[in-house]
Order: C-alpha cells, then structure tokens, then sequence
C-alpha cells in the first residue's frame, strides 16, 4: 500500500528552481510526486520491482508520452528528476516526505519487539538466535547510538535490482537474510569490503548476528562496521583470524564450549 498523500512544501512559490520551469513541467513535477508517493519506494518510480518505463509513467499520470519529454527534460537540466541506470528517481524524496510506509512498519513492529524483549529480561545473560551471548546492557546501548545516527543522516534510497545487474552476493546475503534490499550508494562499498578479505562466511554471520539481536535490519553501515572489525554482534571482541578456522567456526565453538561449562557444573 502506498502513501495516501504527500508533503507540499509552501516554499515551492519561491524556489528560484522551480520558478523559471514552464507551467507544465511544474505541473508534471507535483503529478511525479504524487506517483512517487503511490509507488512508496523512497522516490523511484516502481511498480513491484520494475522500473516504470516512460510510456508506462506517462499513463499513469494520464498524459502523452511525446508530450511529456519536454517538460521532463526540464526537470532532469534542474535536478529535480534523475535517469538512475534507467530508473526514474525524484531527487531528494525521501529527504523531504521522511521514511517510506514499509519502514515505519518496520520501525512499529521494531518497537513492539523491544517491548516484549524488555518485559522478558529476568536479569540473566541470555543467548540469542545467532547463537552469540550479548553482553549486559550492550543491546541497548547499541540500539540508542544506532537511532541517534539515523536521525542525523538518513540512508540514502535502495535503487531496485535489475534484471541486467551484476552478481552482488554479498549484498543478496544481506537481502536473504534481512529481507532488505541494499541501497544503491552501499552496494558497492559492500561488495568490496566483502569481496577484499573473501570473507563471505563472517559477513553471512555478522548480519545473522545483527537480525538475531533485533538491530535495526536496514542499517547497513552499522554491519559493514562489524565486519570490518571483525566482530560479530553480541560478541565482546572479533574472533582472531587463525588455526584455519573462519571466525564463525571459532565462535560457534566458543558458544559450545561456554554451554559444556555450564553443562559440567
């Protein structure tokens, strides 16, 4: 479901920007971002997963196709619509109407699961679904600077995948895992970092960590840290790189030894 309405900002009277375009490219800028809102893909013109072809965009906003160039190509020249690799994107959306509708439902059912997490702490140290143990009061420390450094610097928009992409599986674990799609300005930061170490196995892990702890699943710079210091979430210090083990295998077998312990005692 996508927005029911958007933000109109007043100062689109004395924007300097949108005052020297002509009347019917300003009038297909507010009809762009009534799509954009419909689409609810934080600015790019989608339907599902497919880019809308300008025919396509054109239809839905009920005008003609050679018509329309003009005024659009008013608009890119301006900035206020951008040609992402085939993908229509209208420029700084999400900046200015906040989180898509998905997100905020991510973020509600994010609350509600802290909620829960916190009415079930008995004060004991416990052991998550990644198979890590979180050190006490490390859980929500982490969540109060991860939301703090969201307020300060949104992520940018995830350009949707096309058929004709890449192999990225660094960033398709993440989106296994997360059911996330990796932003477009990350996926290449990801794909290297993860590609330079070939450490495919510690990054599959550390985003298991990640989801496991009930961390913010979209934060991708907040994984690409961990990995990068070698640390899977909930672990006080990064596995060593030795022995010939990946780090996952080495802490699997520090959770296995840890529950012999107790087991002997």
């Amino acid at each position: 479901m996508g927005m029911p309405w958007i933000k109109l900002y007043t100062d689109f009277l004395d924007d300097p920007k949108l005052g020297f375009l002509s009347d019917a490219a300003q009038l297909l800028f507010v009809k762009m971002l009534l799509l954009a809102g419909e689409c609810d893909a934080e600015g790019y013109l989608v339907n599902g997963d497919e880019p809308l072809t300008l025919q396509q965009v054109a239809w839905r906003l009920r005008v003609n196709p050679a018509t329309m160039k003009d005024p659009l190509a008013e608009l890119e020249d301006a900035g206020l619509i951008e040609d992402d690799d085939g993908i229509f994107l209208v420029t700084n959306f999400q900046k200015r109407q906040g989180r898509s509708q998905s997100a905020k439902r991510e973020m509600w059912r994010e609350r509600k699961r802290r909620q829960r997490d916190n009415e079930n702490v008995t004060g004991e140290s416990r052991v998550t679904d990644a198979g890590v143990t979180p050190l006490e009061g490390e859980g929500e420390q982490n969540r109060a600077e991860e939301e703090e450094r969201e307020s300060r610097d949104p992520p940018p928009p995830a350009r949707p995948r096309k058929h004709d992409d890449p192999p990225t599986p660094a960033c398709d674990v993440f989106e296994e895992l997360t059911t996330n799609t990796v932003p477009g300005a990350w996926q290449l930061k990801v794909e290297k970092a993860v590609s330079d170490v070939g450490g495919l196995d510690l990054w599959r892990d550390v985003v298991t960590g990640w989801v496991g702890k009930g961390y913010n699943p979209r934060n991708v710079q907040g994984m690409l840290d961990c990995f990068q210091h070698n640390r899977i979430p909930g672990e006080a210090t990064g596995p060593p790189r030795d022995n010939g083990k990946t780090p996952a295998e080495l802490a699997r077998e520090a959770v296995l030894a840890e529950e012999a312990a107790r087991g002997n005692t």
